[in-house]
């Protein structure tokens, strides 16, 4: 009767549960996180960080080490490096600016008009 009870199947690849992105980008200096995915700078494309062996995939990708060659000969004058963000990060900064903007307007009607600075 055992054999005709169903059993979970069985997940053939380990997934890393008390890993973060935050504490994958820590092993990496090519890798940062935001929020809860983790990026690699040089590549600006999202890796997978439950699984160190998809970290460590990437890292040694054609793709990788040819911009890693690259970005290190461009080092000594180039440009920063540019980061994405993710839309949530993105979205909770653009709140924030706004909300400081209505802190400014709001103490901004609260000074009489006559001691305004000359420039207003």
């Amino acid at each position: 009767m055992d054999k005709f009870v169903s059993k979970k199947p069985v997940d053939r690849f380990k997934k890393a549960v008390n890993k973060t992105a935050k504490d994958r980008a820590r092993e990496s200096d090519d890798l940062y996180d935001d929020g809860s995915k983790l990026f690699c700078q040089l590549c600006n494309q999202t890796v997978d960080h439950s699984g160190k062996s998809s970290v460590q995939a990437h890292l040694s990708s054609e793709k990788h080490k040819r911009r890693k060659t690259k970005r290190s000969q461009e080092e000594d004058g180039g440009p920063a490096a540019k980061r994405q963000k993710t839309i949530s990060s993105t979205l909770c900064s653009a709140a924030a600016v706004a909300e400081d903007k209505r802190e400014v307007v709001w103490e901004a009607e609260q000074v009489p008009h006559d001691r305004w600075p000359a420039s207003c």
